[in-house]
């Protein structure tokens, strides 16, 4: 490795910035920002290691999957947003393509950080240390010379010479010229904000950004952290997509349906493939003018009778769903008529882990107000009609198992079986510093539950703006099991252990209602193993001491992390024990 220190900021030889050198200091401090060619003070670094990460918590984060597959972005992104942020190729090479214009490398920094891995993405431990961090900024010439996109990476200090041959450019670069083939695993999407790439990007943010992990002879090379600047609009086109034409309940409509080719190939901009910015002029009815004004009066009347079909459509499509709910709403009161009792228990549940200076009032104010904000209300107005707050430290029968409560809890009923249904999604959601427990009371029987209304919550509602962890863990190959806990440890102890490798997505540490003693994963007397995975939807208190069994069940928002929460918390000591951490259902074998 050759010795000295790049000096961030420089850009050497011509237009293209390198670093000449990897300093060959181990320490994590950053080097000093007064030559960072950004005017930023040394306290603008974000990390121990001087890196610039989104802020935290993320404005959203998600896989490849939830991005486009499941649509679970804030918004829908462009096709040309798309190929930049989940597309395998080079981000330098396809700006390069999308812009025609050459990308420039400012090289900020290139230097070993030994094994330090303070602040860095949980995913860097798959790259063996010590460690080389390489910041690179990104640019298309223009006459403010603003950086478009910020990359940091991390690789093995002993091995990237033979991988990085010219560092001075890009990365795709000196992987072509060794003929070197790779496999590029893309981990996580983000939006967040940065203050300093702001400033570094002449831009405002929220700013989309990535990590991945490049491959190569089945073994990890390198973890790259990226983010895109809002300003490659001004080449790419809107992130958002933006259908070019919409009725009035904003559903798109096909151009093909009204517009003639001809007329159509004459519209200003390639917006309507999300490659450019919107069409600039529109009529009083939102539909944009072509660049020779040359829609006909009988092409828009076509339009016009296809946005009336469309909502004589919609209003016969909601006069069939009301008469289905009035039929169902008779069923249901003719079958409360013969069993009076059935419907109270389908109307109610059960919310714990309640902060003890919360009142009745607040409660279901806030209730109420997640069950408007998330589309989980089946009428008009507010749902609850009555909250019944219960201190705790008292005894209570709760699905057949007495527990003792350490916080509060009530019991809320609604108006209809649908709205408690669509309630249970709101298990986990985050109120005040507490994840609430939100379960069916003792008494409920969905066999009677059935006749009344749906038993699961709405498909349909919207809780990608709360902040959820599930207390019930689902089975999936993707739930984890995390034995040789303290029976002392407090839930957000074992969640401080875990939140370092990425956001939770359900989590449940089982509690001991018999003596306090750890069966860390045996079970004890409740049947062995396989009964101490199964009851994890349970949570029993220790009438002594409210201890926890020593073991807990979590499964991450990123699935990739599973395997990196093994490897680096599996057999490391715990206080006098040792954690047991693995998958909590076995491979089935083929």
């Amino acid at each position: 490795m050759a010795s000295g220190l790049y000096l961030p900021g420089q850009r050497l030889g011509g237009s293209l910035g390198r670093c000449d050198a990897v300093s060959s200091s181990s320490s994590s401090s950053a080097p000093s920002s007064s030559s960072n060619g950004a005017g930023l003070s040394s306290s603008s670094l974000a990390t121990p290691t001087g890196w610039h990460p989104l802020d935290a918590p993320a404005i959203w984060k998600g896989t490849e999957e939830q991005a486009v597959f499941r649509q679970a972005t804030p918004y829908p992104l462009t096709p040309s947003w798309k190929v930049i942020l989940l597309s395998d190729g080079s981000v330098t090479r396809h700006l390069q393509l999308m812009t025609n214009q050459r990308v420039e490398v400012e090289c900020l920094e290139m230097r070993n950080i030994g094994h330090e891995r303070a602040g860095l993405p949980p995913a860097t431990a798959q790259i063996p240390g010590p460690l080389v961090q390489r910041q690179v900024m990104l640019h298309i010439p223009d006459p403010h010379s603003k950086a478009y996109v910020y990359a940091t990476s991390w690789w093995n200090a002993d091995t990237v010479d033979q991988y990085l041959r010219d560092r001075s450019q890009p990365i795709w670069v000196s992987l072509s010229q060794g003929r070197t083939e790779l496999y590029r695993d893309i981990l996580q999407l983000e939006l967040g904000n940065c203050p300093y790439l702001e400033e570094r990007f002449q831009a405002k943010g929220p700013f989309w950004g990535r990590q991945y992990l490049f491959w190569h002879n089945q073994e990890p090379l390198t973890l790259i952290y990226e983010v895109f600047s809002t300003a490659l609009e001004e080449f790419l086109g809107p992130q958002r997509q933006h259908p070019p034409y919409t009725d009035s309940h904003g559903i798109p409509l096909l151009a093909t349906d009204a517009v003639s080719e001809s007329s159509q190939a004459m519209m200003v901009g390639p917006a309507h493939l999300g490659l450019g910015p919107s069409p600039p002029y529109t009529d009083s009815h939102g539909i944009p003018l072509l660049a020779t004004d040359a829609v006909s009066d009988m092409e828009k009347k076509g339009l016009r009778d296809q946005l009336e079909a469309q909502a004589r459509e919609i209003a016969r499509l909601q006069g069939t769903l009301a008469h289905y709910r009035n039929w169902a709403a008779q069923l249901q009161a003719r079958y409360q008529l013969f069993n009076p009792d059935a419907a109270r228990p389908a109307k109610r549940v059960y919310v714990g882990n309640l902060p003890g200076s919360v009142s009745e009032t607040e409660l279901r104010q806030a209730i109420n107000e997640l069950m408007v904000q998330t589309g989980g209300t089946a009428a008009p107005g507010f749902p609850i009609t009555s909250c019944k707050l219960y201190q705790g430290n008292g005894d209570l029968l709760f699905n057949g198992v007495h527990q003792v409560q350490d916080k509060g809890y009530a019991f809320v009923e609604f108006r209809s079986v649908e709205e408690a249904s669509n309630a249970m999604a709101l298990d986990g959601v985050k109120f005040r510093d507490a994840f609430l427990k939100i379960r069916r009371p003792n008494n409920y029987d969905i066999t009677l539950a059935l006749m009344l209304g749906p038993t699961d919550p709405n498909p349909a509602m919207d809780l990608a703006g709360l902040e959820v962890v599930k207390t019930v863990v689902q089975d999936s190959p993707h739930k984890l099991f995390i034995g040789g806990l303290p029976c002392d440890w407090s839930e957000e102890q074992v969640k401080e252990m875990l939140l370092p490798f990425g956001q939770l997505k359900a989590f449940n540490l089982v509690m001991d209602r018999g003596t306090g003693n750890s069966k860390v994963g045996a079970g004890g007397r409740e049947g062995g193993r396989q009964k101490a995975l199964g009851c994890q939807g349970l949570q029993h208190m220790d009438r002594g001491t409210g201890n926890s069994k020593g073991y807990a069940f979590a499964e991450f928002m990123d699935v990739h992390v599973t395997d990196i929460v093994i490897q680096n918390l599996n057999g490391k000591p715990c206080n006098t024990k040792f954690l047991t951490v693995k998958r909590a259902l076995a491979p089935t074998p083929f």
